[in-house]
């Protein structure tokens, strides 16, 4: 959770500001499947969950023309 507003608060934030173009990969520890409709309808470009591994990150990154640095634990 984030401190002052959900995912989905910042989401509509950004889409409905000046960003409204920016794509936007959520990146979530929830698992209930209403988040990920909800993201991609509010115009998340991309949704993945946590923990975060790199075949999933890259299914989300390709398709919009980005690339990632490997994965790195810490």
């Amino acid at each position: 959770e984030m401190p002052r507003m959900t995912g989905l608060e910042m989401l509509g934030e950004i889409k409905t500001g000046i960003n409204a173009a920016t794509p936007i990969v959520m990146a979530t520890s929830r698992r209930e499947p209403q988040i990920r409709e909800q993201a991609l309808a509010m115009g998340a470009t991309g949704f993945i969950n946590k923990p975060v591994d790199e075949p999933s990150l890259s299914r989300v990154l390709e398709p919009l023309g980005l690339v990632h640095a490997t994965l790195v634990e810490t």
